[in-house]
């Protein structure tokens, strides 16, 4: 954030975060579901670019799954939209992310093209409430 009259930007997150892609499923408390894509992540929040954008003070829960060669690990999250940019939003947690180590320790998961999440995947998802 910078500072009126001054050329010094002041880093107002008092956690570490780091940059990890991949595709995440957000509900709404209203029921709808949106499909995104994280773009950061830290033990107390992350930012989801996604073309729907819910508001400020907006309950949500996140669905993050991270898929390995052979297995999916899905990361259940709640929390509440803090931030509204033009590219998506920021959820502050309810609660502080337990696996939050994961996303620093296999951080090249999240940049591998095999990490996608097919669209089929995501319409079970939504379709049956996986």
């Amino acid at each position: 954030m910078m500072k009126p009259g001054r050329n010094i930007c002041v880093e107002k997150r008092k956690r570490l975060r780091t940059a990890f892609n991949t595709d995440v499923v957000v509900s709404s408390s209203n029921g709808r579901f949106f499909k995104g894509y994280l773009n950061n992540i830290s033990i107390n929040g992350m930012f989801v670019d996604c073309e729907t954008l819910l508001s400020p003070g907006s309950a949500c829960k996140a669905e993050i799954r991270l898929l390995g060669k052979r297995s999916v690990l899905i990361l259940s999250v709640s929390g509440t939209v803090v931030r509204k940019a033009y590219s998506g939003f920021g959820i502050q947690f309810d609660h502080d992310l337990e696996w939050w180590s994961l996303f620093t320790v296999f951080s090249s998961y999240g940049k591998a093209a095999d990490n996608f999440i097919p669209s089929s995947f995501f319409e079970a998802f939504v379709c049956e409430g996986v």
